[in-house]
């Protein structure tokens, strides 16, 4: 996560570049110039909302090594599961994550 250029950097971009810079951040394209200005200053940089946790390739990952009694997972810690991992370490809220998750399986 970058921080987005000063304002007076910003525009001077052409709207396409402020677009670019916002499918980046995976924030959303539409509005104006001023608008798109307003949204990147707002949430560039911040850490973004969790809601792919659900359908993401790290809970798929994560239950098959809770559901293999053979994987490594079983004689570590939380912490050194979640950064066990590029997959599991982007989400903040992985120890919860990984508490719900471990419950269900057994």
């Amino acid at each position: 996560m970058v921080p987005p250029p000063p304002l007076q950097t910003l525009q001077r971009m052409k709207v396409d570049r402020i677009k670019d810079l916002l499918k980046l951040e995976k924030l959303p394209v539409s509005g104006n110039k001023a608008e798109l200005i307003a949204r990147l200053q707002k949430y560039s940089g911040k850490p973004k909302p969790e809601k792919d946790w659900q359908y993401s390739k790290a809970k798929k990952l994560l239950k098959a090594e809770l559901l293999d009694p053979n994987s490594n997972i079983h004689k570590m810690s939380v912490e050194e599961i979640w950064v066990s991992k590029p997959e599991y370490d982007q989400y903040p809220l992985f120890k919860k994550y990984f508490k719900d998750l471990k419950d269900r399986v057994e």
